[in-house]
């Protein structure tokens, strides 16, 4: 949120460490080709000179805005991040995709977590920023910060579930790829357009394990590269002392066990929509008490540029977990009565829509 750092380098007297000021590289990323930016965005996005987040207008970010948005919904997403472990299918964990008869453990993914970091960052306003957008998230250097944090994720649900992988299941257009009915992603897939140095594509065999991150060279402090070569049940232990300690309930009882059961009752908003039929970034708010009271937590998928006919047909899951939030708010979460009760007096959904670039955003509540 800094537009400048202070960083240690090199001097020019003989190379002795001085501090300077230099811009910071995670701060937001200018254009530097006015003819590309006019050729490949639309809309606002080519008008901006610099990457937005929450902007108030093509010129200015509004980044307390981003920060507030992700501090109020910090709880919430640390509850889902906790129940990503709990999923016992790699599909499930993955894909936010919504399957007919899924149960309430593949409600949540760490697509749709990855999802909503992206809305509030990203904005769900007019205009919106670029990290609300799949073709123009990128640009926005906290794009590759979270992205390491997506693949640390997994590198840590990988080693606290060794053996799960990739399940074959319906194709989808990622990139410019192209697919037919009947296509079928599984393992084998090549992960278009990522070549290794023989020229071959990657696939997910080639990151099925936690270890693979150690073969590419990198390692995270809760997948340490210091475990190479000691038994796979040595880092499932390690690795979910960690997700405990940093994501788990506050009852011991809660937490993730070698025998993968947790006894809390846990209270879950599911809620299924087409983002195609919102436009732009879909978000979907929760509060408790009026759109002004308290703001539980949201869901989101990424808007794009252009839709398919495909993605006009896809349905995408989220969910909110309420459990802490009902907590807070003195209600017995093991007395079903109570909570629903409360629920039906309190809660209130809110979906974000920009129906066009000249509209203001719109709350639909229910």
């Amino acid at each position: 949120m800094q537009p400048t750092v202070t960083v240690t380098r090199p001097g020019a007297n003989g190379g002795q460490p001085e501090q300077t000021n230099i811009p910071n590289p995670l701060y937001q990323y200018r254009f530097t080709n006015d003819g590309f930016r006019a050729q490949y965005f639309t809309g606002s996005q080519a008008q901006a000179q610099i990457t937005l987040r929450q902007p108030a207008n093509v010129q200015t970010s509004r980044n307390d805005e981003a920060d507030r948005q992700m501090r109020a919904n910090y709880e919430t997403c640390r509850q889902d991040t906790f129940a990503l472990f709990n999923i016992p299918d790699f599909s499930a964990f993955s894909s936010s995709a919504f399957q007919s008869g899924d149960a309430p453990t593949s409600w949540t993914s760490i697509e749709s977590i990855h999802n909503q970091v992206h809305g509030f960052i990203g904005g769900s306003g007019n205009p919106q920023g670029h990290m609300s957008f799949v073709e123009y998230s990128a640009f926005d250097p906290i794009f590759w910060l979270h992205h390491v944090n997506v693949d640390r994720l997994t590198a840590m649900y990988q080693a606290a579930r060794p053996g799960l992988r990739v399940t074959p299941q319906p194709a989808t257009a990622v990139f410019a790829r192209r697919v037919q009915p009947g296509d079928v992603n599984d393992i084998n897939t090549p992960l278009w357009p990522f070549r290794k140095l023989s020229g071959s594509y990657y696939t997910s065999q080639d990151v099925s394990t936690a270890s693979s991150i150690w073969d590419f060279g990198s390692a995270y402090p809760e997948v340490p590269a210091s475990y190479r070569g000691r038994p796979e049940s040595e880092l499932r232990d390690f690795v979910i002392g960690r997700i405990n300690a940093l994501y788990g309930p506050t009852s011991v009882n809660a937490r993730l066990k070698r025998d993968e059961v947790t006894t809390r009752r846990e209270w879950i908003c599911h809620f299924v929509f087409t983002p195609a039929e919102v436009g732009g970034l879909a978000q979907l708010d929760i509060h408790f008490n009026g759109t002004n009271g308290y703001m539980v937590g949201a869901g989101s998928a990424l808007g794009k540029v252009h839709y398919t006919d495909q993605d006009k047909k896809m349905l995408v899951t989220a969910a909110v977990t309420l459990t802490d939030a009902l907590l807070k708010e003195g209600i017995d979460i093991d007395n079903p009565q109570a909570v629903v009760k409360y629920l039906r007096a309190s809660i209130v959904w809110v979906m974000r829509k920009v129906p066009s670039p000249t509209s203001y955003t719109l709350l639909y509540t229910y």
